[in-house]
């Protein structure tokens, strides 16, 4: 508009004018770049504890499995934290975790648009713990779609050995 208004402005080898344009062109390659920024949404993901059905036994070292997908269209980058009551998390086998303590981890995770990920966890189970837990909670800026809250030991006689019950957090 200011273009066909003031003549001034369509001397194009004009140094004040050079810079008005670059400047112009500055602002709304900045407004685009927001505008498809909004339009991307926020990042969005889940994440469950998976024990398989396995069977968890006293005195050994055992694995269960922690899936996390990303359902938005941009990348998702998020720290899973998982803390433990009556079992502690093995140290050394899981070098790419960040352990606070034998019974906190941090788990990082960074994937691509639909992206998945599974990640192996290995833990001990106190000696005379008549049941163990687990917690977990995400640290960064995503949305949580679904997510195990916590994850609870039952005991089975038959078997002596324990099994996990996971529990779903509330949806987003």
């Amino acid at each position: 508009m200011c273009f066909f208004k003031f003549p001034s402005l369509r001397a194009y080898r004009r140094r004040r004018n050079l810079l008005i344009y670059s400047v112009f062109i500055l602002i709304l390659s900045l407004t685009a770049y927001q505008a498809y920024d909004l339009f991307l949404g926020p990042a969005w993901v889940s994440y469950s504890i998976d024990n398989g059905g396995k069977q968890f036994y006293p005195g050994r070292v055992n694995t269960f499995g922690v899936v996390s997908s990303n359902m938005g269209t941009r990348t998702a980058s998020f720290i899973l934290i998982i803390k433990s009551v009556n079992a502690s998390f093995t140290v050394g086998s899981q070098q790419y975790f960040g352990q606070v303590n034998s019974t906190e981890i941090k788990i990082p995770f960074s994937f691509g648009q639909g992206g998945r990920d599974t990640k192996t966890v290995q833990f001990t189970i106190d000696e005379n713990a008549t049941a163990f837990a687990f917690y977990t909670s995400a640290e960064g800026h995503v949305f949580v779609t679904s997510y195990t809250m916590q994850a609870n030991s039952l005991w089975n006689s038959k078997t002596n050995s324990y099994t996990l019950n996971a529990m779903p957090g509330p949806f987003a």
